[in-house]
């Protein structure tokens, strides 16, 4: 993707003193050291990080607040603060140091929305060989396949799908935000579903049990008060994408206005899933699920029947690991390190144990 730049920064193990003399780094790794690799995921609801040693062994988990909104007041710091303090946390559960007494032989950080501006940021944080920062997708594709080509559909507050082909030619559809996109994601359900509601009680659209049951979620009296509450900041983006929830349990109780929220959701996601395909060629993918909309297993089974019936040969099955892991595979290879067999097993096996922070 032309819009996301790997950053690569290549440390020196020897540090200048005043007197231009070089001294050792002791931050760096030395021979018979052993070696570190770290994922980051960085998306709306949190911040995960992942420590792996050189044959895919999971060491440690840290987990901190949001990534997101890096251009809002504060932004910029709490972006930092995200990053160190799930670090710390995958460092300490590894019984190791913190994020500024360790050295990294690889630090991959997959944050959401676009990355180039976040290197500058997050790349000082770390001694490393190699730091690099992209776009959140290619590390949740990691998580789902192993590596291994496919596509991967992202469905959590909001929505993106990608996909890379054996030669390494990836695509993107979708992933433009919450007044442009995320179309089948938390927000974009209940983005939808709360239209549906205001358009019931303008007049304008079929009446449907959304109205209360919006009404409800957000405490209100009217939810034709739910704009200016919103607009004026007492109901964050991500209070909004809670409400999909409601709509998925709305539609599952049979009312039809939701049911065509939901349906027109599945829809534009599968459409992306089969422009992905079609740009790389991919006549029968592995396609993957990841977020937290899918879940609901309802909605995951109703994607699945969507996408196979555009292209018959896929697959479609839950991610194999997570963002934050699929980063850490990620750092692995940016290392240069094969993924071999063993590894991939080792990651999977060593993730199964070690609980979630």
């Amino acid at each position: 993707m032309s819009s996301i730049r790997d950053a690569d920064r290549q440390l020196t193990p020897t540090r200048q003193t005043p007197d231009s003399r070089p001294t050792p780094d002791s931050r760096l790794p030395t021979p018979g050291t052993r070696e570190l690799f770290l994922g980051i995921d960085g998306g709306q609801t949190g911040t995960q990080a992942v420590l792996v040693d050189g044959t895919g062994r999971v060491l440690g988990r840290g987990a901190a607040g949001p990534s997101n909104h890096v251009e809002m007041p504060g932004g910029r710091e709490r972006l930092r603060a995200a990053v160190i303090d799930s670090s710390n946390g995958a460092l300490s559960a590894a019984g190791l140091g913190r994020v500024d007494a360790v050295a990294f032989e690889a630090v991959y950080c997959a944050m959401t929305g676009e990355a180039d501006f976040k290197t500058e940021i997050i790349t000082p944080i770390f001694q490393s060989r190699v730091v690099r920062v992209e776009h959140d997708a290619p590390a949740a594709l990691a998580g789902g396949t192993l590596g291994d080509p496919g596509i991967i559909v992202i469905a959590g507050t909001g929505s993106v799908v990608y996909g890379e082909d054996a030669e390494g030619r990836s695509a993107r559809a979708g992933g433009w935000g919450y007044v442009f996109g995320d179309e089948g994601s938390g927000f974009g359900l209940a983005r939808e579903g709360i239209r549906a509601g205001l358009e019931a009680l303008d007049g304008v659209g079929p009446q449907t049990a959304l109205v209360p049951v919006l009404t409800r979620r957000f405490a209100l009296a009217d939810l034709r008060l739910l704009p200016m509450v919103m607009y004026n900041g007492h109901v964050s983006r991500d209070g909004v994408a809670a409400a999909a929830r409601d709509v998925l349990d709305t539609w599952q109780a049979g009312d039809g206005v939701a049911g065509r929220v939901v349906a027109s959701g599945i829809e534009a996601l599968a459409s992306r899933v089969r422009s992905i395909a079609e740009r790389l060629a991919l006549v029968a993918p592995r396609v993957c699920l990841s977020g937290g909309v899918f879940r609901s297993g309802a909605y995951a089974e109703a994607f699945r029947v969507a996408v196979v019936s555009q292209l018959p040969g896929a697959t479609v099955e839950p991610a194999s690991l997570s963002p934050a892991e699929g980063a850490a595979l990620l750092a692995l290879r940016a290392a240069g390190r094969p993924l071999t067999d063993a590894l991939r097993a080792a990651l999977v096996n060593s993730s199964r144990v070690l609980p979630e922070p």
